[in-house]
């Protein structure tokens, strides 16, 4: 089990309320949404939510220790977090409201759930107010004032996807967050770039499908008229449906994060440049391709070790350089 404190700024009363409404997530029921066990309020007044352990983590870890996520699992996401959006609004008339990466979690098992979905519009306010990040993927008629609606998620839904397949923020002021996040200005100016520039757009590459091209398109569109809801991006995209028609291997691949995780974790302190240069190689990522209506991965995978052979190659290498930099026998 997975415990998140959320520091509130409100009165006792008003945490209550918040811990009272966080109830309604009790009867959320779906594959696509991370299980709610309960919520409380500690000695220091602040909410305690109780929900399902997701070991791999966020998406947004992903992307930053991995860089861009291979196209076949990138409809997998696609397909779980418009799935969980569908069924937050059929069945519960809930808007998520803070669609992001790092708010799409996976587990072991293969399993891509979405949390901290809008329930209560005071606790919203509070992450808000607390994290930076939040309002970068905001839709322009949010950033604007406007009314909020399930479309305002399609818009999140879409630079989310974007940034997970080119493994960075998809606006270009985004570049220098990272030094000024702090800082009134950077963030300010990129609202700015949200609303009034262009929306993004994939590089023109061989690794993108024209279909991703175009789910993301529709999402970004600057009016919310012209958008699609997420039940119609789950029901009737392209990309979508070739991504549910595309069988992969999603508990292999959530593995495969950890494993790697744990190696350079374990290794890279002390490991030579070169060993760590092999390492990084072997994270160049994969691009499948649309073939036949479906998520195909091509055979190649990064500069050198494409085929199962490769991997073995690479495996053998590693081994070679974890004896020469420990000086293991």
């Amino acid at each position: 089990m997975a415990r998140k404190i959320i520091h509130v700024e409100a009165k006792r009363e008003m945490r209550k309320r918040i811990v009272r409404e966080l109830q309604i997530m009790h009867g959320c029921h779906s594959d696509y949404i991370v299980t709610f066990y309960g919520a409380f309020l500690n000695a220091n007044n602040d909410v305690i939510m109780c929900m399902e352990y997701m070991d791999v983590g966020s998406l947004d870890r992903v992307s930053r220790q991995f860089g861009p996520v291979r196209v076949d699992v990138l409809g997998k996401i696609a397909e779980a977090t418009l799935g969980g959006l569908t069924y937050l609004y059929a069945k519960h008339h809930i808007m998520h409201r803070d669609i992001k990466p790092s708010n799409i979690l996976v587990n072991s098992r293969g399993s891509i759930k979405l949390c901290d979905f809008g329930v209560s519009g005071e606790l919203i306010n509070s992450i808000a107010d607390t994290f930076v990040g939040t309002s970068t993927y905001m839709a322009p008629e949010r950033i604007q004032g406007e009314k909020y609606t399930v479309k305002s998620d399609v818009w999140s839904f879409g630079l989310s996807i974007m940034e997970l397949a080119i493994g960075k923020f998809p606006f270009a002021a985004s570049e220098q967050l990272s030094d000024a996040e702090s800082a009134p200005a950077g963030i300010l100016d990129l609202l700015q770039q949200i609303v009034h520039e262009p929306a993004p757009k994939l590089p023109k590459s061989d690794a993108f499908p024209p279909i991703l091209e175009e789910m993301i398109e529709k999402c970004l569109f600057k009016n919310p008229d012209e958008r699609p809801t997420p039940h119609e991006l789950f029901e009737r995209d392209a990309f979508v449906q070739a991504a549910k028609r595309t069988p992969v291997d999603l508990r292999e691949w959530a593995c495969g994060l950890m494993d790697r995780d744990n190696r350079k974790s374990h290794l890279a302190p002390q490991l030579s440049p070169a060993t760590q240069e092999l390492l990084r190689a072997n994270d160049s990522p994969i691009f499948p391709t649309q073939t036949d209506g479906a998520l195909q991965t091509p055979t190649s995978v990064g500069p050198r070790y494409g085929t199962e052979q490769g991997q073995a190659a690479l495996a053998a290498q590693v081994d070679r350089l974890y004896i020469r930099d420990w000086g293991h026998k």
